[in-house]
């Protein structure tokens, strides 16, 4: 097994926004400005058990239920997959399925707190 190294230039990974549940989702409207893709985390393993739900239990304690809005039995968090099918590619379309707000699939919370000048 070979690693490759690889750097990512952090302004060229961090999106522009995150899509919202609902929204059928155009990557170039959230990549990042000098990015080429939407870095986003991959749910596919977060099925939906409970009749087109799932909870997730929070850090803090707190329990989220996310919705399959298409039936699919996946969780989109905003990838546009294009006329797959669930066996195939996991998410059916590119409608957004989980808020980054409430539950966070990107890779980096803030761009403030890389780029920070100093410590504290």
């Amino acid at each position: 097994m070979v690693l490759v190294s690889t750097t990512l230039k952090v302004q060229n990974v961090v999106p522009k926004a995150y899509p919202s549940v609902g929204e059928s989702v155009v990557e170039a409207n959230y990549k990042a400005t000098n990015g080429t893709f939407l870095y986003l985390q991959d749910t596919r393993d977060w099925y939906a058990w409970h009749r087109g739900n799932a909870n997730i239990l929070m850090f803090d304690g707190a329990v989220r239920v996310v919705n399959d809005i298409n039936g699919d039995g996946y969780f989109n968090p905003g990838f546009t997959a294009t006329g797959g099918t669930s066996e195939s590619a996991g998410y059916t379309d590119a409608v957004c399925e989980m808020n980054s707000f409430e539950i966070f699939n990107g890779i980096f919370l803030s761009l403030d707190i890389i780029n920070k000048d100093k410590f504290e």
